[in-house]
């Protein structure tokens, strides 16, 4: 009974180390404002792989290697991005400043209701940017 006991715990702990994915950023002791509670959770870190986020956890608990890059995060506040689903785009020559002002805001995706403006065109001056 205790060897497939011994067994079982072995294999576990194999799936929770191993079956962990490595982290290529590590946002290192920040404040992380949910969107699912009320609360803020308070100096943890975040993993990110490949541009997504793969965990959330304090910072010895998630899997790094050596070349992982390692952001500190002391005393700063992250949260989703945020969208707003109701925009009318200024026209062209005021469109940088307005996206720029967007995206300071935290908004990182947009829902166009108007332009004045021919959308494609405005949709090729955007492109390099996302």
């Amino acid at each position: 009974m205790k060897k497939i006991l011994f067994l079982l715990l072995a294999f576990q702990l194999y799936q929770t180390v191993l079956g962990q994915k490595t982290a290529n950023l590590i946002i290192k002791d920040v404040h992380v404002i949910s969107m699912t509670s009320d609360t803020i959770l308070k100096n943890k870190s975040i993993a990110i792989l490949d541009g997504k986020i793969i965990g959330i956890d304090d910072f010895s608990k998630l899997k790094k290697t050596a070349t992982t890059k390692i952001i500190d995060g002391k005393n700063k506040y992250v949260m989703p991005a945020l969208t707003d689903m109701h925009i009318h785009l200024p026209s062209s020559n005021k469109l940088d400043t307005f996206l720029t002002t967007i995206v300071a805001a935290g908004v990182t995706h947009l829902r166009v209701m108007h332009s004045d403006e021919n959308m494609s065109e405005q949709r090729k001056l955007i492109a390099p940017i996302t």
